[in-house]
């Protein structure tokens, strides 16, 4: 599950660790990184990516380098970092 345009992501996030612990994952408050879910199933490794809403303001702090004004700068800024396994199967969950 991720956080949303209109929901809070310290409010959706509140209680992901307790419910991770039951196979229910919630994305945490933006950090400055994005971390897959990695799965394995009959077909292999699967990796899950949870990117909540990014607004610009929540990403620039992560990249003093770059000039992130819009929403694009952001999704984009972030989505660069990531180290996608093209081994794998990637999927990405996002608003």
């Amino acid at each position: 599950m991720i956080a949303g345009s209109h929901d809070s992501a310290e409010r959706v996030s509140f209680a992901a660790s307790l419910l991770k612990m039951n196979n229910v994952h919630i994305s945490q408050v933006y950090d400055g990184k994005i971390t897959p879910l990695s799965m394995q199933d009959e077909f292999g490794k699967k990796n899950v990516w949870l990117l909540p809403y990014l607004k610009p303001s929540t990403v620039r702090p992560h990249f003093h380098e770059k000039e992130i004004v819009t929403y694009t700068d952001a999704v984009s800024a972030v989505l660069g970092i990531i180290e996608v396994d093209a081994n794998s199967r990637n999927i990405l969950l996002t608003h």
